[in-house]
């Protein structure tokens, strides 16, 4: 997109994603906009999904990351114990749907439904050495 450096679109199939992780904030704030008129007819059967620098606008009947792990969880154990890390706004969803498992935010986060946060993918490791620790 040479009118807005910085700024690229996946094709995903049924959904697409709209990056913006190289581009100055001017600019993506410039695709924000166009974004949202592009999509204003749509707001009954698409939906955008908000993640780390980056939009992915999916049909609206796409469940999203929180029924797939509802869903994953089904035909398994009651006693099961999850580990789930997430670094974007999708992730939040799943993080809802398991209040008693083990969730983490990756990276800086206001506010959160993950039960515990780390800085980096190196404090993800870190994590996971100290868990497999204590589960031992």
């Amino acid at each position: 997109m040479e009118a807005l450096p910085g700024v690229w679109i996946e094709e995903k199939g049924l959904s697409f994603a709209v990056h913006y992780r190289g581009a100055r904030p001017p600019i993506a704030l410039a695709a924000d906009l166009i974004l949202r008129e592009i999509l204003a007819p749509t707001r009954d059967t698409l939906r955008v999904l908000y993640g780390d620098k980056v939009w992915e606008v999916v049909p609206r009947e796409v469940p999203g990351k929180g029924v797939a792990v509802r869903e994953l969880l089904e035909g398994l154990p009651d006693e099961t114990v999850v580990v789930c890390f997430g670094d974007d706004e999708t992730d939040e969803e799943a993080f809802r749907v398991l209040p008693n498992q083990i969730t983490v935010r990756v990276g800086r986060a206001h506010t959160t439904r993950a039960n515990f946060c780390v800085r980096s993918p190196g404090e993800v490791l870190r994590f996971l050495v100290l868990l497999e620790k204590e589960l031992r």
